[in-house]
Parts: structure tokens; sequence; C-alpha cells
């Protein structure tokens, strides 16, 4: 299956900002642990210091995905450090990519293990 979404993070204030990203497929929902996730491997396109590059992961598969500490040229780079980069949800599916609240990821998943009867509440 070819790519259906790209997500890159930049790195931002002297590689403070971008090394930590991490993409994860959400793959289910336990009421013990929260949300389970697959974590995506990067394209690493950074620099032997770390300091400048960017690391770049590709979607392949339909589902959503959760992002955390990115680096963005849509923020300052020093308000990006502050708060330790951007991070969020997306579905992303043969249509395109939008983003969703983590209360909207919980739901859909838990309503999934009620209607297959596994109880997670």
């Amino acid at each position: 299956m070819g790519v259906l979404h790209r997500l890159v993070s930049f790195l931002r204030a002297q590689g403070r900002v971008g090394n930590e990203a991490r993409v994860a497929r959400i793959t289910g929902y336990d009421a013990g642990s929260g949300l389970e996730r697959d974590y995506l491997t990067p394209k690493d396109c950074r620099s032997a210091t770390r300091k400048s590059g960017h690391l770049a992961f590709e979607i392949t598969e339909p589902g959503f995905y959760e992002y955390r500490a990115f680096g963005t040229f849509k923020m300052p780079a020093m308000k990006l450090a502050e708060i330790g980069g951007v991070s969020g949800f997306v579905r992303v599916d043969d249509r395109g990519s939008r983003d969703v609240t983590e209360a909207q990821v919980v739901r859909y998943f838990r309503d999934a293990a009620a209607r297959q009867g596994l109880g997670a509440s």
C-alpha cells in the first residue's frame, strides 16, 4: 500500500524539539491501561549532532494515530521548546487526514470493543 499521510518533525531550538518525536498507530483500548499503541519507525534525516534535520513518519494504513513532541515551522522555536513540541491525534484514511481529539479516539475504540462484546469501559 502507498503512503496515505506523511508526518515530519523538524528539529527546532538547537535540537531540543523534534529529536524525541514519535508517531503511534492506535490499535485498541484497554480500560486498565488506556490506549494501546504500535509505534512507527521514522526515516531519520538528522545531522550527526542531532541539532538539525528532521524525522519523517510515513503512514500506510488507515486508522487513528497519535503524534508527540513534534517540531514544526508553524510555531516559533522557543515557544516549541517551552511546551515540549506539538502533540495530537489524527485520523487517516483514503480520503486524507483530519485532526481528532483524544476523547474521540477513546470513544471510537470503546464503542468498537462494546460492539464486539469485549466489555472495555
